[in-house]
């Protein structure tokens, strides 16, 4: 599925990671499920963020984007419409 995602293999791995990890805090389940089931149907990706579903929940969806060193994943119903500008996503201090 990524063959035509231009990043490196780590990056790939986290960004897998991060849509399961989201779907599972969606699910209430945390990782204490086998990771078969939470696996990902479909991948596409523009400059700034990528976007998949879920072969086993395909009523969710999910987008990642790279943050600085950080991977920030977000689960949402697939019926959800939404925009997120990744491309200038600003932190919010904490505190």
């Amino acid at each position: 599925m990524f063959d035509d995602i231009h990043i490196d293999l780590v990056e790939k791995l986290t960004n897998v990671w991060a849509a399961k990890e989201a779907l599972s805090k969606c699910l209430k389940t945390g990782i204490n499920v086998d990771l078969k089931i939470l696996k990902i149907n479909k991948i596409e990706a523009t400059e700034y963020q990528i976007r998949g579903d879920f072969l086993h929940f395909p009523q969710y969806n999910f987008l990642t984007f790279k943050q600085d060193n950080c991977i920030i994943a977000i689960a949402f119903p697939k019926n959800l419409e939404f925009q997120l500008d990744t491309a200038n996503f600003t932190k919010i201090p904490f505190g």
